[in-house]
């Protein structure tokens, strides 16, 4: 019986892109998200070092395998109170959480 032994190498292909409107995220995510996410959603914004918790690496959770920007958006929306993050269910459309994705993701 022959034992094969190879090597592996694992690819990361990049996610592919958002189907959003760049243009509306940009602008809800300057009115909204910049303070604490900042320019380029890392989690380094001005009014992060304020908050109980450390924002959110939104760029690096949007190439997170296994997610899907639904299920991300859907975060967005319902917020984490405790940990500094409000929920914007009704401030925003699921849409709009979505259109800020693209956005992030297209500055990167």
């Amino acid at each position: 019986m022959a034992l094969f032994i190879g090597s592996f190498t694992f690819v990361s292909a990049a996610k592919p892109p958002i189907d959003g409107n760049v243009a509306n995220g940009k602008q809800k995510y300057e009115a909204l998200c910049i303070s604490c996410h900042g320019s380029k959603g890392h989690g380094d914004g001005a009014a992060a070092n304020a908050l109980p918790n450390e924002p959110a690496d939104i760029a690096q959770k949007i190439n997170k395998p296994f997610k899907t920007p639904t299920q991300i958006a859907n975060k967005v929306l319902a917020g984490k109170i405790d940990e500094g993050m409000p929920a914007f269910k009704g401030v925003l459309t699921e849409k709009d959480a979505i259109d800020i994705l693209a956005y992030v993701q297209s500055i990167q």
